[in-house]
């Protein structure tokens, strides 16, 4: 990368009306947000944050990153900086998909879990979950990693 001032930029695009707002009450319902948005789940890993509201509505997502077969890179930074962005956030859910069908949480998935979480309580946002999905099966379940 050349030497230089860039700018970074998130953009915002309306993908429901007012009253389709989806409201958060189990993993299951952030599975179902997300399935509809996802894409192909079975090509790479990829990191999505779904950013709600005091009341658990969806007030955002974003596809954070994107890595390889295997695993992929999460910048904890860039997570607080979409949520920033969004006035009325106060919580959120960390969603990642497994390419290969398994849904069981490695070593760094849980690594990762507890720097998102000691970054979310010094930001003062609440951490409800990270999910890993998977593309696999008829309909992608989640494994919530948050205890």
């Amino acid at each position: 990368m050349r030497k230089g001032i860039y700018k970074f930029q998130l953009t915002a695009e309306k993908i429901a009306d007012r009253k389709e707002k989806y409201s958060i009450k189990n993993p299951s319902r952030a599975v179902e947000f997300l399935r509809k948005r996802a894409g192909n789940l079975l090509v790479q890993e990829k990191f999505w944050v779904i950013a709600l509201s005091e009341a658990n509505k969806i007030i955002g997502f974003a596809e954070l990153c994107k890595g390889g077969v295997s695993h992929s890179t999460v910048d904890v930074k860039l997570i607080f900086s979409f949520l920033l962005q969004i006035p009325s956030c106060t919580s959120f859910i960390a969603v990642h998909n497994h390419p290969s069908g398994n849904v069981r949480p490695s070593v760094n998935d849980e690594k990762l879990t507890e720097r998102i979480k000691q970054a979310a309580e010094i930001m003062g946002f609440r951490f409800l979950d990270h999910i890993i999905i998977s593309g696999q099966l008829p309909l992608p379940h989640g494994r919530g990693l948050r205890k």
